[in-house]
């Protein structure tokens, strides 16, 4: 199966300013970048989750820890 035309002009777009890496070198680095660009989508997520509780996150930490 060939991947659709618009997708092969944009591959040779990246190649090309790229200093001309082949297309195999554009889907390796694309499918290396994949687990961080998930990665960091999870992190936005939760990132400030604690920010409107009580206790705040440092309150919480601080109250667990006394029982150590």
């Amino acid at each position: 199966m060939d991947p659709p035309e618009d997708h092969v002009q944009r591959l040779d777009e990246i190649c090309r300013r790229d200093d001309g890496v082949s297309r195999a070198e554009v889907v390796r680095r694309a499918v290396a970048a994949c687990p961080d660009a998930q990665c960091l989508s999870e992190l936005r997520d939760v990132f400030g989750i604690w920010a409107e509780r009580n206790p705040d996150g440092l309150q919480y930490e601080r109250r667990y820890r006394r029982e150590w």
